[in-house]
């Protein structure tokens, strides 16, 4: 056994490589901003931190509408 093998000729190096990525990896998604479930937090309250929000929107004329999708066939 060579000094640069572990057991079952694994390289140490690379396990400690695969947790520091995935610890950096787990660090950067906890930071991201999105909420994808409505109500942002555990209080529920509805308030979203985006601003400015509109308050009247027109889908004919797309004003303040930032996306669309035609559904049917």
């Amino acid at each position: 056994m060579k000094l640069t093998e572990g057991l079952c000729g694994f390289n140490p190096l690379w396990g400690g490589a695969f947790l520091a990525f995935a610890f950096l990896m787990t660090t950067r998604i906890t930071q991201a901003d999105d909420q994808p479930q409505w109500g942002e937090r555990f209080t529920r309250n509805l308030y979203s931190s985006e601003t400015p929000i509109p308050s009247q929107f027109n889908p004919e004329s797309g004003e303040n509408i930032r996306w669309s999708v035609e559904l049917g066939s």
